[in-house]
């Protein structure tokens, strides 16, 4: 895990932005070093995602959001008072219940969306405070599930340790095969653990959240690359890479 320790560039990015506000060349040259150099960006710089309807989209807004924890978002929509923002191309990997399909024949019940590569383009699904996130390759494509354990009630009883502990380890019916059955390449799980649980996760607490993005690089990464930013409280941050 690669934790925030750049108080000298973040000095030094607050002062450009200082210069430039609303510089829509400033907001562009951002979401290049996040296309270009993703796991770097996101140790220094806090990214919050938002936006529910998956598939593909023809853009999302990448924006300035915080300049004093110096905070970019993607959102699916550009608030009025947003001036500058940059369009871009991505996939939107929705939230699911996971009671919906609890108990069902394997993880192929679970409906993922198909993560198309495209060279340049985003994967984004909405922030995580307890959910898990499915990922398997597909050829050059990842097929993807952000599992929610509440569901839109809130009420069905399930944690996000738990949910990740039975999408891990084959309980309530579910294989290891993975989202697409045999048919599929390399399975992982990334989701909310407790730190009495086995393997990597992120840690569930009071204003802590988790971020997930993907970006698309078949000349620079080989493919999809996919990775977490884990947000606290305290307004600290890190970030790692989860796929492949």
């Amino acid at each position: 895990i690669g934790s925030r320790n750049v108080q000298g560039r973040l000095d030094d990015d607050i002062e450009t932005f200082l210069g430039a506000v609303g510089d829509a060349e400033f907001i562009r040259a951002k979401f290049d070093d996040l296309r270009s150099r993703p796991l770097d960006f996101l140790k220094e710089n806090r990214l919050k995602i938002s936006g529910e309807k998956g598939g593909e989209k023809d853009y999302f807004f990448f924006q300035y959001l915080d300049q004093t924890h110096v905070t970019y978002a993607l959102r699916d929509r550009k608030p009025a008072e947003v001036k500058f923002a940059v369009d871009v191309p991505v996939i939107n990997v929705p939230a699911s219940s996971f009671r919906d399909t609890k108990g069902g024949a394997g993880l192929s019940a679970i409906s993922g969306t198909e993560v198309v590569a495209k060279e340049g383009r985003l994967m984004t699904t909405t922030q995580f405070t307890g959910c898990s996130f499915c990922m398997q390759s597909a050829g050059d494509n990842v097929v993807a599930a952000h599992m929610d354990p509440e569901g839109v009630t809130k009420k069905t009883g399930l944690t996000g340790p738990g949910i990740r502990r039975e999408l891990t380890a084959g309980g309530a019916g579910f294989d290891q095969t993975g989202l697409l059955g045999p048919l599929g390449g390399d399975f992982k799980v990334y989701g909310c653990k407790e730190s009495t649980d086995a393997g990597v996760g992120y840690d569930q607490a009071t204003r802590n959240y988790m971020t997930i993005v993907g970006v698309y690089s078949r000349d620079q990464f080989g493919g999809w690359r996919i990775f977490s930013q884990f947000n606290a409280a305290d307004w600290t941050f890190s970030a790692r890479q989860i796929f492949p």
